[in-house]
């Protein structure tokens, strides 16, 4: 038996590379655009990826850093103090006194010879104003 093979003609070989190559584009689109793993999202990772391995590196640098001032502070009491009390720390039964700046006063002082009419500044613009804490 022989079968009729018909050849096809130019019109329908189109027809079938089209819809090939649109099957060809159709699945690339869907694995860039769609997908489990998106061609956009896998940027967005390894950009998310740069900036947390860099993030990690400023914090172990900032981690020696403050490796060394704990190992420093451990062997000297006296800075360790002094840090402390610049904290506000106390030790127990201490009192603290804290000096306040007193701002000079605008209005000036007359003179003792007032009927001339001159005025002079305060003596002491640094005078300073001493309140007792507990």
């Amino acid at each position: 038996m022989v079968e009729n093979r018909r050849f096809k003609t130019p019109r329908e070989l189109r027809r079938q590379k089209l819809a090939f190559w649109g099957a060809c584009g159709a699945l690339v689109a869907y694995a860039v655009l769609g997908g489990d793993y998106k061609l956009y999202h896998l940027v967005f990772l390894s950009s998310e990826k740069d900036r947390l391995t860099r993030q990690i590196d400023e914090l172990r640098a900032e981690n020696s850093v403050l490796a060394t001032e704990e190992r420093r502070l451990q062997g000297d009491s006296v800075l360790l103090e002094r840090m402390a009390r610049e904290k506000g720390m106390k030790k127990p039964g201490e009192i603290v006194y804290r000096l306040i700046p007193v701002q000079p006063q605008e209005a000036t002082v007359p003179d003792s010879g007032a009927e001339s009419g001159v005025e002079r500044q305060p003596e002491s613009m640094d005078s300073v104003d001493t309140r007792r804490i507990r």
